[in-house]
């Protein structure tokens, strides 16, 4: 449809927490993912996730003190699944717990 500004276009980040994830996400994901999104915004108002540049997925996750961790993965599944590791409790994250400081 050229000629027409309204085509294609993405939503802008301001977008992506305002608008319902339907309108204002291209469609880059699968249903379940989106609903994985849904669920996952709904638990962590706080954290932005969005459409970044080359077609990834990515996440900024503000720290207490100040300061953020930013996250990017190529699919949304991937990004929330690391979203679940970097917020999920110190015991509860795969693998065990915190890593351990070696003593000598």
């Amino acid at each position: 449809m050229t000629g027409d500004p309204q085509w294609p276009r993405i939503a802008t980040p301001g977008e992506l927490h305002s608008a319902p994830a339907q309108y204002a996400i291209p469609r880059m994901a699968s249903d379940s993912e989106m609903a994985r999104l849904a669920a996952f915004r709904a638990a962590h108002p706080g954290v932005a996730v969005e459409l970044g540049d080359f077609g990834t997925w990515q996440a900024v996750i503000p720290a207490a003190g100040g300061g953020e961790t930013f996250a990017a993965r190529h699919t949304l599944g991937e990004l929330l699944d690391r979203l679940g590791e970097l917020l999920a409790p110190d015991g509860a994250r795969p693998g065990g717990t915190t890593p351990r400081r070696t003593e000598r």
